[in-house]
C-alpha cells in the first residue's frame, strides 16, 4: 500500500533503543544485551578469531515513542513522550474474618 494513501491503522509499537556496540573489525552492530560472549560472533564465525575490540555507539533518547505501520511500513514518531502508566494505588478492601 502507498504511504500517502494509507490510513495507518495497523500500528506496531517499536521497542526502545538500547545501548549498542560495534566491532572495530567487521563493523557488526549489536545491542549490549545481545552480546552473550566477550568477543564478536561475526568475526568468530567467519575468521575463527575471538576479537573483543568494540566501540560504544551513542544512542540519543528522544523521549518519543516510535511506531511502524504494518500496512505500508512507514515509521511514525510520536510528537510527545509516552504517557505514564497509571497504577491503582488504592488498597484492596479489607475482609473481616469471622
Amino acid at each position: 500500500m502507498d504511504t500517502q494513501t494509507c490510513p495507518h491503522r495497523q500500528l506496531v509499537l517499536l521497542p526502545a533503543q538500547h545501548a549498542k556496540v560495534r566491532c572495530r573489525h567487521c563493523h557488526l552492530t549489536l545491542n549490549v544485551g545481545d552480546l552473550t560472549t566477550r568477543y564478536c560472533p561475526e568475526c568468530f564465525a567467519t575468521h575463527n578469531t575471538k576479537r573483543s575490540d568494540f566501540e560504544d555507539l551513542v544512542t540519543v533518547d528522544s523521549g518519543r515513542t516510535r511506531y511502524r505501520c504494518e500496512a505500508c511500513g512507514i515509521l511514525i514518531e510520536s510528537a510527545s513522550p509516552t504517557p505514564p502508566v497509571l497504577h491503582d494505588t488504592r488498597q484492596p478492601p479489607r475482609r473481616d474474618t469471622p
